[in-house]
């Protein structure tokens, strides 16, 4: 009785409160109750599909002021949050109002562009800060992609997910099982992304069985899939650069390390396949697994010579790749010392 008692004081104290908004105000507190977590102004401006950024900043502040939005500062990064207690009252008023669904589309839309620029951040330059900020988002991403699901849009839901898949491995979190989610949507074997989602799919399933130690019905089942999709897609050749890494990464673990490496060198040796950092990436990746599987003097010289190339690269996700790399060519040598040193430094990176 006491919870309920507290419930109905609570609800009758952020009523009291949203009527004494003014119009722009109550649209803001419902349109914003979108987001999950916390976000930032340019969130807000896609949400309020507001006309100028100062104009947005003046109504969230109006909000704050009002105690109904709290201020995080991380980082010298300004971020909003509502308390869920508001949050699950704006989220009312927004269905009540029927801007729901435009509201949605104008945040999908938004994340869809935030995620490819965090995740062009993160490669080529910041990979601390960048993944910081994308692991701040993520909760908001998420929101956009059930909603996804909720009105059968694949290709935006590959669009939100794809482009993270890329940095996942050097991240601390996952976007383990999304890709499975989307293409349980009805018909979602017509879309375009279906194919590439399937490849992350199939990533998932093996990797899950790796980190068990089981090599289940389910993986076996996908080292057939990796094939047939790549056959759909027209080979490794027509993959979109993004999914490269992870497709060769596939092949290696089904065991086709020769396919793997002879598929990649080829594509790297079109100039205009990948951008400067992906392109390392690729290069550091591909010796470190040719180099594991082979043991060749040859592959050695150029693993070792690609990583001095590197080592001063603008992008701490390529330096963070070399320091990885030049732990396991320590292992390899037995100089320990050397190995935590570059173990730490990678760590310090991310």
């Amino acid at each position: 009785r006491r919870l309920g008692e507290r419930h109905r004081t609570l609800r009758a104290t952020v009523d009291w409160s949203y009527q004494l908004l003014d119009a722009d105000e109550r649209t803001a507190l419902a349109r914003l109750s979108v987001f999950a977590a916390s976000f930032d102004l340019d969130a807000a401006c896609a949400a309020l599909d507001a006309d100028s950024e100062m104009q947005t900043l003046d109504v969230v502040t109006a909000l704050v002021d009002k105690s109904l939005l709290t201020v995080e500062n991380d980082d010298g990064d300004r971020r909003y949050r509502f308390l869920e207690t508001i949050r699950t009252y704006g989220e009312e008023r927004l269905d009540d109002s029927g801007d729901f669904e435009s509201t949605m589309r104008a945040v999908l839309d938004h994340h869809v562009r935030s995620v490819q620029i965090l995740v062009d951040d993160l490669r080529t330059r910041s990979l601390r800060h960048s993944a910081a900020r994308l692991q701040q988002e993520i909760p908001n991403i998420r929101r956009s992609f059930e909603h996804c699901l909720d009105i059968a849009d694949i290709d935006t839901a590959a669009a939100l997910t794809i482009p993270i898949v890329e940095i996942a491995f050097s991240t601390n979190w996952s976007i383990n099982g999304w890709a499975a989610e989307a293409l349980a949507i009805p018909d979602a074997s017509d879309s375009p992304s279906a194919a590439h989602l399937e490849l992350l799919r199939i990533m998932d399933t093996m990797g899950d069985s790796h980190s068990e130690g089981l090599e289940t019905v389910a993986v076996l089942s996908a080292y057939d899939d990796i094939d047939r999709v790549l056959d759909e897609l027209g080979g490794f050749q027509e993959l979109p650069a993004p999914l490269c890494r992870h497709v060769f990464l596939l092949l290696d673990f089904s065991g086709q390390h020769d396919r793997a490496f002879r598929a990649l060198q080829e594509r790297l040796a079109d100039p205009d396949a990948f951008d400067h950092s992906r392109r390392m990436m690729l290069r550091l990746t591909r010796y470190s697994t040719r180099f594991r599987e082979s043991r060749e003097t040859e592959i050695l010289h150029d693993w070792r010579r690609c990583l001095d190339e590197c080592r001063s690269d603008p992008s701490e996700l390529v330096r963070s790749e070399v320091h990885w790399s030049s732990a396991v060519l320590a292992l390899a040598d037995r100089d320990f010392e050397r190995m935590l040193d570059e173990s730490q430094a990678m760590l310090d990176l991310r």
